[in-house]
């Protein structure tokens, strides 16, 4: 798997799981479609803080539960999935993407929040995330 990190304005990095990047011994390849198919399955899922239950999540919980899934391991807090990536341009994002945003109380360059990338169109994304308000839902950028 490799990790892509990008600086924007309020989103402030990228990841992904790449097939043709080396997978864990026991992990099969994944299609990013099939990880985006399995992830829009939590749609509606509470949100929980510090949760990756299944049937609650936080932000990280539910990516790392998602990756996870098909064998990958992700740090369990947004701001440690953030580190474990190289960088990307802007535009670059592709479907399962993680995507990172600033969080509220530490101001623009502490990561707080992030989802998956579920489509992309030029600059803007539609991305997958566990909300704080309406639990698992798909936002757009």
């Amino acid at each position: 798997m490799r990790l892509r990190h990008l600086a924007l304005l309020f989103v402030t990095a990228l990841a992904t799981i790449d097939s043709s990047a080396t997978n864990p011994a026991d992990a099969p390849a994944v299609h990013p479609d099939s990880l985006v198919q399995y992830a829009r399955r939590y749609i509606g899922t509470p949100y929980g803080y510090g949760q990756s239950s299944g049937k609650r999540f936080d932000c990280s919980g539910f990516t790392s539960y998602v990756f996870g899934h098909y064998g990958y391991t992700l740090a369990r807090t947004s701001r440690d999935q953030y580190l474990e990536g190289d960088s990307v341009e802007r535009g670059s994002w592709a479907v399962g993407d993680l995507v990172f945003f600033s969080g509220r109380s530490g101001g623009q360059t502490r990561v707080g929040h992030v989802g998956i990338v579920v489509e992309c169109n030029g600059d803007e994304f539609d991305f997958i995330h566990a909300s704080t308000s309406r639990g698992v839902i798909v936002s757009h950028s």
